[in-house]
């Protein structure tokens, strides 16, 4: 155990028994969160929308005709720092917006294309 706590040092070792996260945790304000490894599971010319409603649930909104429909999934969502021991944060929430469009082609994928960016956070 010393050996341990001498490599890691006692804050690692601390913060290991303690269990705390230093993930971000993510807080949804408006649409539908979707994780990146989602859009990766998109494969043009492979995924129907069936698949892509198994996946993401149904769209923000539908454009288009059937045979060349598109789809749009977006979210505004709050990033929030992980907190060390409960209380210290490593720095500011950001409200962040994500949006993918995707686009078919008789009911396969054709071409997704998603962005995230930054909103003004003086709003929230």
């Amino acid at each position: 155990m010393r050996r341990l706590i001498f490599i890691l040092g006692p804050g690692a070792v601390l913060a290991m028994l303690l269990g705390c996260d230093t993930r971000p945790r993510v807080e949804l304000l408006e649409g539908r969160f979707f994780e990146e490894v989602r859009i990766v599971a998109l494969h043009k010319g492979k995924t129907t929308k069936k698949d892509v409603l198994d996946l993401l649930g149904p769209p923000w909104r539908k454009t288009g005709p059937p045979q060349a429909e598109e789809w749009e999934y977006y979210a505004r969502y709050r990033r929030v720092p992980a907190k060390i021991l409960g209380v210290f944060s490593k720095g500011r929430a950001k409200v962040m917006f994500r949006r993918m469009t995707i686009k078919f082609e008789a009911n396969v994928v054709e071409h997704v294309s998603h962005e995230d960016s930054p909103v003004d956070n003086e709003k929230y």
